[in-house]
């Protein structure tokens, strides 16, 4: 069985930047050439690099997502000042607790400074 290597490079466009990829494809060359198997060699070849290559750009997208993310929970912990690194579900609650507090003062201190206007004009 013989097996051809080809390889072949995208640039996908990205909202801030492009992403080149190379693909190496191992093609078996007796099953390419069957016309049982959709065709001649040479579009085999293509639609497995295309495959390929889509595959790879998928797998470095989620990557960065990922990346993202975790970069984004790290500062979430960093911001609800959390001592030590702990699962994403307790950041999210903490940081949940932390807005509704600063919710509630928000109100509190609006309250309190709308009275005080109030106290200034009739007071």
């Amino acid at each position: 069985m013989s097996f051809q290597q080809t390889e072949l490079s995208f640039a996908y466009p990205m909202a801030d930047e492009e992403i080149p990829i190379a693909v190496a494809v191992a093609v078996d060359k007796n099953k390419s050439d069957t016309p049982e198997n959709g065709g001649g060699k040479d579009e085999i070849d293509s639609r497995e690099m295309r495959k390929s290559a889509r595959r790879e750009y998928h797998k470095c997208i989620e990557r960065k997502r990922r990346d993202r993310m975790r970069a984004l929970y790290e500062e979430l912990r960093v911001l609800t000042q959390l001592a030590e690194p702990t699962d994403k579900n307790a950041v999210l609650a903490d940081a949940i607790k932390l807005i509704q507090t600063l919710k509630a003062e928000t109100s509190m201190l609006e309250q309190q400074v709308f009275l005080k206007k109030k106290q200034r004009r009739f007071g």
